[in-house]
């Protein structure tokens, strides 16, 4: 089996010539998504609980500085640090909300199989930020997720 993360040489050749010298890159075996509660929307809302136990949608939107519970998967083994549902990710996610930071709170498997991961998040203050769909990515260890939307007002 093959271990991750791991070095590897690539130089691009056109016609068995090298164009550019060669580097070296480092692959990772992690792909971080989004849950998604409605993978048809168009606007692509994450799978995601508000502070207050409801579900984040248009009609219950999160409050700026409240915290929100997203759902992720695609932590690869390099992010099993323990068989214990619950314990904590050795690398935090860490989640933007447009352009916006957010806080995390916690991050550790939502089951046995560590397959999801329930990851809580402070929504962060952000400045001249209007109400409504905000787009969140989730970076994970350098590797970018895909994009969901939040409601927040």
């Amino acid at each position: 089996a093959s271990q991750y993360p791991r070095r590897v040489s690539v130089q691009i050749r056109i016609k068995g010539i090298p164009i550019v010298a060669p580097l070296t890159t480092l692959i990772k075996n992690i792909s971080p998504t989004v849950l998604l509660r409605d993978a048809g929307d168009t606007l692509r809302p994450a799978a995601a609980v508000n502070e207050d136990g409801s579900v984040n949608s248009e009609a219950t939107p999160a409050k700026q500085g409240e915290a929100i519970t997203l759902y992720l998967t695609g932590y690869g083994q390099t992010r099993m640090s323990s068989s214990i549902v619950g314990q904590e990710a050795e690398v935090r996610p860490l989640v933007y909300f447009s352009v916006w930071a957010s806080e995390t709170l916690v991050s550790s498997p939502a089951d046995r199989q560590h397959s999801v991961w329930r990851t809580v998040v402070r929504v962060p203050r952000m400045t001249n930020a209007s109400s409504g769909a905000t787009p969140i990515v989730v970076l994970l260890d350098g590797v970018q997720s895909n994009t969901a939307t939040i409601w927040l007002r």
